[in-house]
């Protein structure tokens, strides 16, 4: 599966599988519920999720990535996802 995410929109997957995300353009910081580190992916990276959980990435420019899963599992993926748009006047 293809995604565009514009700079500042977040995305969450909860996943029942271990999906590999890689970046064709722009860069994401990205994130793992059981895991302290981040991580910064740009064009040519990828990044392997290992088993179940939730990632949380957000575009840190305009970015075009994929999710694949490997070739013996389905995928599963929930997806939720924050748009970016201009602050509301007051707050």
């Amino acid at each position: 599966m293809e995604y565009l995410l514009k700079k500042g929109e977040v995305m969450s997957l909860a996943s029942a599988s271990s999906p590999v995300i890689r970046v064709k353009e722009g860069a994401v910081w990205l994130t793992r519920a059981d895991d302290s580190r981040d991580f910064f992916l740009k064009r040519g990276d990828s990044f392997v999720r290992e088993g179940e959980g939730l990632v949380v990435l957000e575009s840190l420019s305009d970015c075009f990535f994929d999710i694949q899963c490997p070739d013996a599992v389905p995928i599963q993926l929930t997806i939720r996802l924050t748009l970016a748009g201009a602050p509301k006047a007051g707050i």
